[in-house]
């Protein structure tokens, strides 16, 4: 009803245009999501064959263990002025992310594993950006860690 008082007629044209703008809007919302996802994920030629080999195994691991509790993990990719680096997160026991540089040789952060240097690994870990899923384990959740 209008504000005089008399019913108004919806005609075929104005039902037609706004079934067109609902459309429109859903392909819009659809296509918007469809790419985020698809940025979200590295295609396989940009994986470096020694990550293939690694989520491969952590693959089979969960197969043939779904205790291993690998499945919350994932593989991330950084990038920063220097190039490519990636990293490992699960949820369940990572407290310092492990950083390998696109060869897989791990970035060590002090003289070795003893001498662990915090203030290194935050200033290295903060200049990174970019991140980029690379693998993610079913239950990974991600907590937003940096590099986003």
């Amino acid at each position: 009803m209008n504000r005089s008082g008399q019913f108004q007629k919806r005609t075929n044209t104005n039902i037609k245009q706004q079934a067109m703008k609902n459309l429109i809007v859903l392909i819009s919302f659809s296509l918007l999501i469809i790419s985020c996802q698809k940025d979200s994920l590295l295609k396989s030629s940009e994986i470096p064959d020694w990550l293939k080999d690694r989520i491969a195994q952590d693959e089979e691991i969960i197969r043939t263990n779904p205790q291993s509790g690998l499945q919350s993990g994932a593989w991330f990719r950084y990038k920063n002025a220097e190039g490519y680096y990636f990293g490992y997160i699960n949820n369940l026991s990572s407290a310092f992310q492990p950083l390998y540089d696109f060869n897989g040789d791990q970035i060590i952060f002090g003289g070795n594993n003893e001498d662990f240097d915090e203030d290194s690994y935050r200033a290295f870990y903060n200049s990174l950006c970019c991140k980029v899923v690379v693998w993610k384990g079913e239950a990974y959740i991600d907590l937003g860690q940096p590099g986003n």
